[in-house]
């Protein structure tokens, strides 16, 4: 098949084709010298990386390194490393303290909208049910945050 000006017209299928083509072509060479490794952690997460030829003398066949090297260049989970009880304790403590800073402001902040509405006017039936909230939010302030 041609067009209007005589070339050959490449379909679609033709140019998706030459591309994966090209693609293949460029990125097999890289895994051409090792290959890839694939080993699993302890909590599941799947890893990939490249390896040479001398990389892969140094793994067993599990996939493991038993390189010295190797295994102390490879970072422990964040999850393996142990706290101390103390450590434990002053986390949660810190953890506690900032989860009640927080009760704590969302109590200051509802008690200023009503503060606010009461001083922007109000009708009487309203601001009867507005000074018993002021009245509740300023007794649980002064109980939980002081």
């Amino acid at each position: 098949m041609h067009d209007e000006s005589g070339k050959p017209r490449v379909s679609r299928m033709g140019r998706w084709a030459f591309t994966v083509l090209v693609v293949l072509s460029i990125s097999l060479p890289a895994f051409a010298d090792g290959g890839l490794q694939r080993w699993v952690d302890d909590n599941g997460v799947i890893y990939y990386r490249q390896i040479s030829d001398a990389t892969a003398a140094d793994t067993d066949t599990n996939g493991v390194e038993s390189s010295p090297r190797q295994a102390a260049t490879r970072k422990a989970p964040s999850s393996h490393r142990k706290l101390t009880p103390a450590q434990r304790a002053a986390k949660e403590q810190a953890k506690q303290a900032q989860r009640q800073e927080k009760h704590c402001a969302r109590l200051q902040a509802r008690l200023d909208r009503v503060q606010y509405r009461l001083d922007a006017g109000y009708q009487e039936p309203q601001g009867n049910a507005l000074r018993h909230q002021r009245r509740e939010f300023r007794t649980r302030i002064f109980r939980e945050c002081r």
